[in-house]
């Protein structure tokens, strides 16, 4: 079993899955997320087709609504 790292924290990674299902898992929209694997940015279009492995690094930003 591995982990990945998800905004500098380590996350359990039993098998390489698909970026959108990661996403998915973490509850987050993809259509608002903006991410970096490994430190490249990843295009929206590959989201489904981009798969995690162990030792990934990614860094997930959302926007925050705010008044």
């Amino acid at each position: 079993m591995g982990e990945c790292i998800v905004n500098g924290k380590a996350r359990p990674l039993g098998s390489p899955v698909a970026l959108l299902s990661l996403l998915s898992d973490l509850g987050l929209e993809s259509r608002w997320a903006l991410i970096e694997l490994n430190g490249e940015p990843v295009d929206r279009a590959s989201y489904d087709s981009t798969m995690i492995q162990d030792g990934d690094r990614l860094e997930i930003a959302t926007p925050m609504a705010g008044g």
